[in-house]
Parts: C-alpha cells; structure tokens; sequence
C-alpha cells in the first residue's frame, strides 16, 4: 500500500521494466568508466526502494526485495 494505492507485488510494467533496463544500462556504463560514485549511487537508492541488483557473469539482474 503506497499512498493509498495498491501496488502488487511481483507483477510490474512494461514501462517499470523499460526504466530498469535503462538504469542497469547506466550503471553498468558507470561501472565500465570506473566511475563508481554513480555505479554505487543507483544501486544504493534502488536498495533504499527495496530493489537488490544482482551482477552475474550473464550481465545485472534486479529483483524485488521481499519484507
């Protein structure tokens, strides 16, 4: 429940999986620049969000944090 709203869990966007492509790109971008302050930036306030990210040797995943 977020301001109201019921947000399943576990069932998101087309649009939500774009922007998290989109942020993975970034950071792993960052990453590859060694600009870490960025790379560490997006995964610390994905955690804040409870998204972990998760990089295997396929590339990053994300998943959603169960509480």
């Amino acid at each position: 429940d977020v301001m109201g709203m019921k947000i399943p869990v576990g069932n998101y966007s087309e649009d939500f999986e774009k922007v998290m492509s989109l942020l993975i790109d970034i950071r792993d971008e960052a990453r590859l620049s060694k600009n870490f302050s960025i790379s560490d930036k997006i995964r610390n306030q994905l955690a804040s969000a409870n998204i972990q990210l998760e990089d295997t040797k396929d590339g990053t995943r994300w998943v959603k944090i169960q509480l």
